[in-house]
């Protein structure tokens, strides 16, 4: 927090006409911003990110003041110290948001404060919201056989991730809700992330205007069944700058409507199972250097459509590329209509 205090000094020797009560203000709270510095650094790494945290946000606080206080000539130099420093807690809360979401609400400032702060600062500052839009649950494997559970809201600034201090919502791709807690804004086509208490602040909505019913007062949107035959849709798509086929249509046919299909057959008693079709290679214009996946489905459908593929008709949408960019080996909405896999 060295940077803070530097910056606490420039607004401070730039008031040409500033009092001894005000310079002990600003070094009063450049020395509380210091002295958090170091707990942090001294603390066990599993508190370490918090006390940086709360360190910022008193960088935060104490900056404001300082360009509250300072005269029309330093204003300047104080919204640039301010703005790095909400630049940077930002950034520190989106990294940590993930592992710790229970940190953010600890740590988020009220929305006085927030309304306090200049017009440019309050674009990199965490607000208190209810926002609704359509939910997607994603599930990622790995090839070390780990695996997670991503939930997101789809919303009109791109898509908000969600994460719960505590019991994180049963839900499923597709359910129209509505999610309260504390956003920290993301950047551009990155609807930021967002941290609740828990599952119950999701209220689930009915999928068409329905009433009551559902987890916490709304209904769920319908799932899909389950049973009996399930028409899918195999892409197999490579990129321009990596052209190539690991394997051939026919294996990826004997794959899913072969092997995997036969899986589900004995799994579900005889009741479920898949048919369908494998269309490709295409050569898509998305780069193997990104893990853009909406990116790939949307090129992928493009591709398949050009060929005359109805592709609204399947239930299951797969798509298939080689080792790209991605750091996980596959990932599948939970529910869904359709439901999309991609296989990396």
């Amino acid at each position: 927090m060295f940077i803070a205090f530097v910056s606490y000094c420039r607004i401070v020797f730039s008031e040409r006409r500033g009092n001894a009560r005000r310079l002990f203000i600003h070094f009063l709270a450049a020395l509380s911003i210091i002295s958090l510095s170091f707990a942090a650094k001294a603390a066990p790494h599993n508190v370490q990110a918090g006390l940086r945290a709360e360190a910022l946000t008193q960088s935060l606080l104490g900056l404001s003041q300082a360009y509250h206080a300072a005269s029309t000539g330093s204003r300047k130099v104080a919204l640039e110290a301010l703005l790095e420093a909400a630049k940077a807690r930002r950034d520190l809360l989106l990294g940590q948001i993930e592992h710790d979401p229970g940190m953010v609400l600890d740590v988020a400032v009220t929305e006085a404060v927030r309304a306090g702060l200049p017009e440019e600062a309050r674009q990199y500052i965490e607000s208190r919201v209810s926002l609704s839009g359509v939910l997607e649950v994603i599930y990622e494997d790995y090839d070390d056989g780990r695996g997670r559970l991503k939930q997101f809201l789809d919303s009109e600034d791109g898509p908000i991730s969600l994460h719960f201090r505590i019991a994180p919502p049963e839900v499923l791709s597709g359910t129209p809700a509505t999610v309260s807690g504390v956003l920290v804004p993301g950047g551009k086509d990155n609807g930021g992330a967002l941290a609740a208490k828990s599952g119950q602040s999701v209220l689930t909505l009915a999928a068409k205007g329905g009433k009551g019913g559902g987890n916490n007062g709304g209904s769920p949107a319908p799932v899909s069944g389950v049973f009996g035959e399930r028409k899918t849709l195999v892409m197999l798509v490579n990129f321009q700058d990596l052209p190539s086929e690991p394997y051939t249509r026919e294996d990826a046919q004997n794959l899913i409507f072969g092997t995997t299909s036969d899986y589900f057959r004995e799994n579900s008693n005889q009741q479920t199972w898949l048919s369908g079709d494998v269309v490709g290679w295409h050569t898509i214009p998305v780069s193997s250097s990104t893990c853009d996946r909406n990116a790939i489905a949307v090129e992928a459908e493009k591709a398949a459509a050009a060929i005359g593929v109805d592709v609204e008709s399947y239930a299951h949408k797969i798509y298939a590329f080689p080792q790209i960019a991605c750091g996980w080996w596959g990932l599948s909405s939970v529910g869904g209509n359709p439901t999309t896999t991609w296989i990396t």
